[in-house]
């Protein structure tokens, strides 16, 4: 199963259906190698724009994707980072937050 690394969430409460579009957003993107793309879904809609930089988080390594999204659950934005080998595995991808990462290198740490 695929990561898509959430970097940072401002006031934005994501759905499932709210994150799927953002990853599919972004690998559009990367295939097309588009700078910029709109997205609109039920509940969603915004903007995803990328210089197809690659952003770096301890050893977790993808391009940066940012995404201005507005919806009934609030307004805000998303960052995060795709890994383009894992682009044509990605339908089960699983996102993981910042926060979340942080806890699991400390506790790997612990063990170790």
């Amino acid at each position: 199963m695929g990561q898509i690394y959430c970097l940072m969430n401002s006031a934005v409460a994501m759905t499932p259906e709210m994150r799927k579009k953002l990853f599919m957003t972004a690998r559009e993107m990367l295939v097309a190698r588009e700078y910029r793309k709109g997205f609109l879904t039920e509940e969603s809609a915004g903007v995803v724009v990328t210089s197809f930089k690659e952003g770096m988080l301890g050893q977790i390594t993808g391009v940066a994707f940012s995404a201005e999204v507005e919806s009934d659950k609030g307004r805000g934005t998303v960052t995060y980072l795709v890994n383009p080998k894992e682009i044509g595995n990605m339908d089960d991808a699983q996102w993981i937050s910042l926060q979340d990462y942080i806890r699991e290198s400390q506790r790997m740490a612990s063990v170790n």
